[in-house]
């Protein structure tokens, strides 16, 4: 909580009218909206979190004895709202977030101008993302006065125990053919494929955040294969969440599809891979390149995230496709339009 130092009670003493007499109830009122609103946009400034309680108790350090009502008006004429914190940095990064917007625009300038003499499918970005290996919900309808709340899972250390995907994504909206994927094993190794898009280019840029492996330029070269050039450009340490296209809009995506899909974890991520590299979603992966500022015009069409073609409203009252299948559709392949239910697309694996 915010506390802001007492002020003397000569500070009040002091206060004197327009006309130089004992000012009124309005005047008071403006001065001490006038003083309570610089202190909070400094307090905001300087990384504080505020509430109610502290603009109370700042403007009872101003003039005491205003009562909540003054404090409600006070908000409302600002336009000051109080809202869940949704990022939570140290002092130094809240000092420094200035400075790490400055990197960010420069590297993404210079990758723009790289971009001018490559083709985009030469240009790509990977990065890692964590996904527990089972989603659930954290609240569940119990007769009401039910202290304890058990419900059923798979596996209880799949609730905490997560699997790590890393895809390529280039700038042309494709992604690579190959996903490194790691579910439980202490190590992971980078394999040839990682960073080896199966493309004619022997000349390639990829873009990589500043986490430790990724910095090892030697580990990622001896990964090529004779004749391949990789060239690679570290995003600025802190910058990831404003130009990595993949941070910026195309890991979301995914997260909301395969909260959509519970299976077994090998099956489920080559699915959700197929599905994802269609050329359905193309315009989706060129938009992540946008949104981190790479290009500077978004995707021509209007397009579809997977969870809005994958599973429309729609989709739950059509029959499956599969012959002799009388269950109802669960999903909408964009490979080949097809809808199948459950049964047929994921446990017996639907291939097109």
């Amino acid at each position: 909580m915010y506390t802001e130092p007492t002020l003397a009670p000569s500070r009040v003493l002091t206060m004197v009218g327009q006309d130089g007499g004992v000012p009124d109830n309005s005047f008071r009122l403006q001065c001490i909206a006038s003083d309570l609103c610089k202190e909070v946009t400094e307090a905001m400034e300087d990384g504080y979190s505020l509430h109610d309680d502290d603009l109370q108790v700042m403007a009872m350090n101003i003039n005491r004895g205003k009562k909540n009502s003054w404090v409600t008006r006070f908000k409302q004429k600002n336009r000051i709202g109080s809202r869940r914190t949704t990022k939570f940095v140290s002092k130094r990064n809240f000092i420094d977030d200035a400075r790490i917007k400055k990197e960010a625009a420069d590297f993404v300038e210079g990758i723009k101008q790289e971009m001018k003499t490559r083709p985009l499918n030469q240009i790509y970005n990977a990065d890692q993302s964590g996904f527990l290996k089972e989603l659930h919900s954290k609240r569940s309808l119990t007769p009401i006065g039910q202290k304890t709340v058990v419900r059923i899972v798979q596996s209880p250390a799949s609730l905490t125990h997560s699997y790590t995907v890393m895809p390529l994504v280039f700038a042309d909206g494709t992604m690579g053919d190959y996903l490194f994927v790691v579910l439980q094993e202490p190590k992971g190794q980078i394999i040839q494929c990682i960073f080896t898009p199966s493309t004619s280019s022997s000349d390639l840029l990829i873009l990589l955040d500043s986490w430790m492996s990724f910095r090892d330029k030697a580990a990622i070269n001896s990964s090529l294969p004779p004749g391949k050039i990789l060239h690679t450009r570290q995003i600025p340490a802190g910058a990831t969440g404003i130009c990595q296209p993949l941070d910026t809009y195309a890991f979301k995506n995914y997260s909301d599809f395969v909260a959509f899909q519970r299976d077994n974890i090998p099956k489920l991520i080559s699915l959700s891979f197929r599905i994802l590299r269609s050329d359905q979603f193309k315009p989706m992966i060129q938009y992540a390149w946008h949104a981190a500022g790479y290009l500077d015009s978004p995707p021509n069409s209007r397009f579809k995230t997977p969870v809005e073609y994958c599973f429309p409203r729609s989709i739950y009252s059509k029959p499956c496709h599969s012959t002799g299948c009388k269950s109802m559709s669960f999903i909408q392949c964009p490979l080949c339009d097809n809808s199948d239910c459950f049964k047929c697309y994921v446990v017996d694996y639907h291939t097109c």
